[in-house]
């Protein structure tokens, strides 16, 4: 009697286990048909130097050598730059100081209006606004001229 419950036991786990793999295998199978239709794979093939030198450049961005090469072609056909972390974070903080610099202009306006003394500021304030956009452009595309003198020194 207790051989037979436990053959009984046995066979009915035995039965949920294949259930479970057939329904892994209907899930995977359908994940898969899923992720086709919104991700294409494509495969590249390089030599242990030139994967050495995507995984040292990856590093620098915080990235996997995939998403560099991925990046850097976006970025390549789209005309911006790929900008690593470090200068990442010192741009924005450039951008941050230029908006304080401009906020305390304002605030020497503001002051000169009320004791009715003019300041340039009105000059300063456009020059600086010029250069935070300036800035900000030069973060987003690279300059044409730039890359060209770049090629014709290529040999």
């Amino acid at each position: 009697m207790i051989n037979s419950t436990i053959l009984s036991t046995k066979s009915s786990l035995n039965r949920l286990i294949d259930l479970k793999k057939v329904q892994r295998v209907k899930y995977l199978k359908d994940y898969k048909l899923k992720r086709k239709k919104h991700i294409k794979e494509l495969k590249i093939t390089l030599s242990v130097k030139e994967y050495e030198v995507f995984k040292k450049e990856a590093t620098k961005y915080g990235i996997t050598p995939n998403k560099l090469i991925i990046n850097q072609a976006l970025a390549y056909k789209n005309s911006n730059y790929l900008v690593p972390k470090s200068i990442d974070e010192d741009l924005k903080q450039l951008i941050f100081l230029f908006r304080n610099i401009a906020n305390n202009i304002n605030q020497i306006a503001k002051h000169s209006n009320i004791f009715k003394k003019l300041i340039g500021t009105n000059k300063i304030v456009t020059n600086l606004a010029t250069l935070e956009k300036s800035v900000i452009e030069f973060i987003k595309k690279p300059l044409l001229s730039s890359t060209k003198e770049d090629d014709s020194k290529k040999p």
